[in-house]
């Protein structure tokens, strides 16, 4: 039975990797921001809610919508800007490290799918902002749905051409 080995500085997880006992330990941090967040070009960890409208109207290249850090541990902030200043939502980073899973699962990208939800929402202009959150877990769980219903049908129709070419002796 494998053990769970405390690694909590560079050193005992080099060594860990060096001796091979890196496969042996666990490293669980469902707390972190899932990684296509962080690595989408929208995550900016400088900004902040102060200067957040600034650095919003200044950089044209993020469509005034940026993903950051929360003030609060464990959290992501999706700030969006508004005509009167920016719109924040928090999103908690262990819910989205579990939805990361499955839409890494369908070959699918969480960060490219929240931001083009914001983008589609906010050109709709009958839809307020502060209804998003709502509308956010629908989208992202109607994409799931819609990415596995797209690759149920790819097999069944590869399962008919298969058959096809099946030959009996």
């Amino acid at each position: 039975m494998r053990t769970k080995i405390e690694l909590d500085d560079d050193k005992k997880i080099s060594a860990a990797v060096k001796t091979g006992l890196g496969s042996w330990f666990h490293y669980d941090r469902d707390d972190i921001t899932p990684g296509s967040i962080y690595f989408h070009p929208n995550y900016r960890q400088n900004f902040n809610k102060d200067n957040i409208v600034d650095k919003l109207q200044k950089d044209q290249t993020l469509n005034g919508i940026v993903f950051r850090p929360s003030s609060q541990s464990g959290f992501t902030t999706v700030s969006i800007l508004q005509k009167n200043g920016a719109f924040n939502f928090v999103m908690a980073n262990i819910e989205l490290n579990k939805l990361e899973k499955s839409y890494n699962d369908y070959g699918l990208n969480l960060g490219n799918s929240i931001f083009e939800i914001i983008k589609a929402y906010r050109a709709d202009s009958s839809k307020e902002l502060k209804d998003i959150k709502k509308h956010m877990n629908d989208k992202l769980s109607d994409i799931l749905l819609e990415r596995k219903t797209e690759l149920e049908n790819f097999s069944k129709k590869q399962a008919q051409h298969a058959a096809c070419f099946m030959v009996d002796y």
